[in-house]
């Protein structure tokens, strides 16, 4: 049954991954988004038929270009398809190991988290920006919803205390979840200034902190720091090996804190 739900979800996750398209080609243009409006080539502007705009299945058949003019469809298309349909099938079988319930409602918020990253992610690789939008509006919101409604994701527990006796486990959960977000917008704005005061550059932004902010508040204060760790591990190693020139910190740290989400308390080694 588990299998079957995760298939449904990855199906599902291809589909929004194909929306996910939309949000990060035209929210940075100030464009309108339309659930149900008709898609078109960005090269020549043609109405593109829903047989031609099937997730993943339609660049293959099309050999990744447009069926009238022939443009080359960038990659990044068919990867953020794949890559919702994997995150969306992985947030149920983890789900399910790790204890959410109900785990319907844990695994699609967290789907629906992990695409906000997803789109956050792509934009911030290509413009340098997380929008508020992304973020604030609507990051922070679900994580928020599934602090409440699913205290499994993180638990109960600030730093090995239980904040469960109330007999209330959504407002524990909050509770670690507001401190997640503390810590996480906190973390990154001390990276940042001590960065400022060593280097005078600022290795991250304040787009990184509200990122972190909605981060935290799903994972909770020891996951929040262990994704900034290891966002600070994997931005180092890529400024050297690059000499001085990485993406910004936006995926990394969107990567880090999916990381410590869906692997669990492995990672938590606070």
């Amino acid at each position: 049954m588990t299998a079957a739900l995760a298939l449904l979800f990855g199906g599902l996750g291809a589909i929004v991954g194909s929306f996910l398209n939309v949000v990060i080609h035209r929210l940075p243009r100030a464009e309108p988004m339309r659930l149900m409006g008709r898609s078109q080539c960005p090269s020549c502007r043609a109405v593109i038929a829903w047989f031609d705009n099937l997730p993943l299945l339609s660049y293959l058949l099309l050999l990744g270009r447009c069926r009238r003019c022939r443009w080359p469809i960038p990659i990044r298309y068919p990867a953020v398809e794949a890559l919702g349909s994997g995150l969306f099938a992985v947030a149920l079988l983890r789900g399910d190991t790790l204890g959410w319930s109900p785990l319907l409602a844990g695994a699609g918020l967290v789907s629906a988290f992990l695409a906000a990253l997803v789109a956050a992610s792509f934009i911030d690789l290509r413009h340098r920006t997380l929008p508020d939008l992304l973020t604030l509006k609507v990051a922070l919101p679900i994580a928020t919803l599934a602090a409440v409604a699913v205290p499994a994701i993180h638990g109960t527990s600030l730093w090995g205390v239980s904040l469960a006796g109330a007999g209330k486990p959504g407002l524990a959960s909050l509770l670690v979840g507001m401190a997640g977000s503390a810590a996480g917008a906190g973390a990154v704005l001390l990276v940042r200034s001590v960065a400022l005061r060593l280097t005078r550059r600022a290795s991250m932004v304040a787009g990184d902190a509200k990122l972190m902010a909605a981060c935290g508040m799903l994972v909770g204060p020891q996951g929040a720091l262990v994704a900034i760790a290891l966002a600070l591990l994997v931005g180092g190693t890529l400024r050297l090996v690059l000499r001085g020139r990485a993406p910004p910190y936006g995926p990394l740290l969107a990567a880090g804190a999916t990381a410590t989400l869906l692997v669990g308390p492995a990672l938590r080694l606070l």
